[in-house]
């Protein structure tokens, strides 16, 4: 980028000392000097976009340099503003919080890197990212995070106002509980979740367990999950929510044992244009007031269960 910008700030002072030479020319009304100040305007014109241009680079700097970094964890975030991790990062935690967040306006940028507690072992209970949910302002972008008990728990509080903003995160190997969700008008988008296994000694895994009131969840890919026998497996579970979407959305089940559902939604939630396949229970609903649309299901024992009204285009 410092290159970049030294070339512009060259070509403009280049720029500058033609415009500077040609304008000791007179303007005479002949054919050659319309000509001549034709190519000045034009001159002028591209020195501008330049100085526009190096202008938006030094703001990019700039902004770059406000993202706090993350280089080594356990770490606890109490100050507001953006934290970025420039690694991957591997940590053998058994129990406890990898991230843990408990400042309001919180954005953590995983950069592209991976956060890794498979170390930890099978038996391990630590979580890789947990925010208080009750501090409003917390979003996850932009990364991996793999072989924790759960991945994000995004929640303390049964309910609460303050929503939290979870997107393009890719969740591998989680234990038990990939995704925990609270807080009213959460948004989960572009999430992709891929096998979620029992912790040691239960039996139920699910890939978003959510609470709140008109949380939506878009595009997300989940599939693995392998809940133990007489266990209960979930894609989304959100009986309690009220107002909910689940739209766009693929959900799969695993090689698991027990009962396997892709999503539970509650009363007046929407769901449409989900693919569901592998599962005991496509979809199921609490409560009255929801509507269901153009979904796909194969492998599915019984597609709905619950009340809600079939808005057509589900196979």
């Amino acid at each position: 980028m410092q290159s970049m910008m030294q070339w512009f700030g060259k070509a403009s002072r280049q720029l500058s000392g033609v415009i500077e030479r040609a304008n000791t020319f007179k303007p005479e009304y002949t054919l050659k000097n319309s000509l001549h100040l034709g190519v000045i305007m034009r001159f002028r014109f591209v020195q501008q976009f330049f100085s526009a241009v190096s202008l938006v680079s030094i703001s990019m700097i700039a902004s770059a340099q406000t993202c706090t970094p993350i280089n080594v964890v356990p770490v606890t975030l109490g100050t507001p503003g953006k934290y970025c991790m420039t690694q991957s990062i591997s940590t053998a935690l058994t129990s406890g919080v990898a991230i843990s967040v408990t400042a309001a306006d919180v954005h953590i940028d995983l950069g592209g890197f991976i956060l890794d507690g498979s170390a930890g072992g099978t038996s391990s209970t630590a979580t890789a990212i947990f925010h208080n949910s009750w501090q409003r302002g917390f979003r996850l972008s932009n990364g991996t995070i793999r072989g924790f008990n759960a991945a994000v728990n995004a929640g303390i509080y049964a309910t609460n106002p303050n929503p939290v903003l979870i997107e393009d995160v890719r969740i591998e190997a989680s234990r038990g509980q990939a995704l925990i969700v609270v807080g009213d008008h959460s948004i989960v988008r572009r999430v992709s979740i891929e096998g979620v296994v029992p912790r040691v000694g239960q039996t139920s895994a699910s890939g978003v367990i959510a609470s709140g009131v008109r949380q939506r969840f878009i595009d997300l890919d989940i599939s693995g999950i392998a809940e133990a026998s007489g266990g209960v497996g979930h894609g989304v579970t959100c009986s309690g929510c009220t107002g909910a979407m689940l739209e766009g959305s693929r959900i799969a089940g695993g090689d698991g044992a027990g009962i396997f559902r892709g999503a539970w939604l509650g009363g007046s939630s929407i769901a449409r244009r989900n693919a569901i396949h592998n599962a005991d229970e496509g979809l199921r609903f609490s409560g009255t007031g929801s509507k269901y649309q153009d979904n796909l299901f194969t492998g599915v024992a019984t597609s709905v269960i619950g009340t809600a009204t079939d808005a057509g285009g589900n196979f």
